[in-house]
């Protein structure tokens, strides 16, 4: 098979050698037609552009290679130690009010050059401390959900929940909790459950409006978190249409905390209950 591009002509044989045409960077080219369009010229232009960059920056380090080593600050202040002698002999001897007030100013300029400089070095400053600031609360913030959700999926009382519901809860209460000023792990506001939640009162809630079946485990015998015995699946037994005062203080008595989420889901208030 014939190379395209090749160094030398060496490289392919002699029968064919005939058919490459040299380039500019001293290499062979198939000579063919409908080959590849020849991009010589725009090499050579791009090479000319950068033979000029070069050329610019040499004159630029030409121009100020007698300042090598010495910062823009500390040239801005050679410049104004040069005003200060300028000003000087100029007015030896001879000054007068509109000068020095002339001289005032131009120092008064200097100054607030420099603290305008100042500010600006701290203003960034305190601009990269907040900004970490604010990443460090966010981490910590999101560690502290994460570990309210595991507590709520792992207690004692906790609901019964199918391993596979633990990848789409994670993500789901991050969405939907927060952090109250006492630093208690809640749920916002509005995001379709009562704000001021624990985690566990808004998956007792998603199980009393029977959203998110799959994320919960059945059990016949001892109801949805398989520990106390009582009916408690269902309709809510706190709500007006399908209230139910025997099943609901089965589950005040067995299950409080299922018994709180309950009847917010009702939009009761659990106090009327002892709770």
């Amino acid at each position: 098979m014939l190379k395209y591009t090749v160094n030398s002509l060496d490289d392919v044989d002699s029968s064919v050698q005939n058919f490459y045409q040299e380039t500019d960077d001293g290499k062979f080219r198939l000579n063919v037609e409908g080959g590849p369009a020849d991009l010589s010229g725009d090499v050579q232009r791009l090479k000319g552009a950068l033979e000029k960059e070069r050329e610019a920056h040499k004159g630029t380090k030409q121009k100020f290679q007698g300042f090598d080593g010495i910062s823009l600050d500390e040239i801005q202040e050679l410049r104004d130690k040069a005003e200060d002698l300028e000003f000087q002999l100029e007015t030896s001897g001879k000054k007068n009010d509109e000068q020095i007030e002339e001289r005032a100013e131009k120092l008064a300029a200097r100054q607030t050059r420099k603290l305008e400089e100042q500010i600006a070095a701290l203003s960034a400053e305190r601009e990269q401390y907040a900004a970490a600031i604010k990443l460090h609360e966010a981490a910590a913030n999101q560690r502290k959900i994460r570990d309210a959700v595991e507590e709520s999926l792992s207690g004692n009382d906790a609901l019964a929940i199918v391993d596979s519901a633990r990848e789409d809860i994670l993500p789901f209460a991050e969405r939907i909790m927060t952090i109250n000023e006492d630093g208690e792990v809640v749920s916002k506001d509005n995001v379709g459950f009562e704000p001021g939640l624990t985690f566990a009162e808004v998956l007792g809630d998603i199980q009393a409006s029977g959203r998110r079946g799959h994320w919960f485990k059945q059990n016949k015998s001892g109801g949805a978190n398989g520990g106390s015995g009582s009916d408690i699946g269902g309709e809510n037994p706190f709500k007006a249409g399908t209230r139910n005062m025997t099943k609901a203080s089965l589950i005040v008595r067995d299950d409080p905390r299922r018994a709180k989420a309950l009847i917010l889901a009702a939009g009761d208030d659990p106090k009327r209950y002892g709770l």
